[in-house]
């Protein structure tokens, strides 16, 4: 309903309702899975990440400044607003800083 210097207007009829989403919206990294993870040869470590941005982010893992990717004894799983990296009986060559880098377009 319109007010101004004329008055209160008619009411109008209701609207449908509609889903409000950012158009676009930075990545942003949940880091409250990231802590430091120490262990011995043959365990398992998993990062568990939830990613945030519109459109949803592309995740891509980097350990000493190579692409992580599936293979061997390393799982990479990438889904919208989240991504998993597995390490199941982990070795001396899976020890390092692995960085995650989120980019949208």
């Amino acid at each position: 309903m319109a007010v101004n210097k004329a008055g209160p207007s008619p009411p109008s009829d209701p609207t449908k309702t509609h889903l409000v989403k950012y158009k676009n919206l930075k990545p942003r990294i949940d880091r409250t899975n990231l802590k430091q993870v120490t262990l011995k040869a043959g365990k398992v470590f998993i990062f568990d990440v939830n990613v945030k941005g519109e459109p949803a982010a592309k995740v891509t893992s980097f350990m000493a400044d190579k692409e992580v990717t599936t293979q061997n004894n390393i799982e990479v799983i990438n889904v919208d607003y989240n991504t998993k990296l597995n390490v199941i009986d982990a070795t001396r060559k899976n020890s390092g800083i692995y960085k995650m880098v989120a980019v949208n377009g």
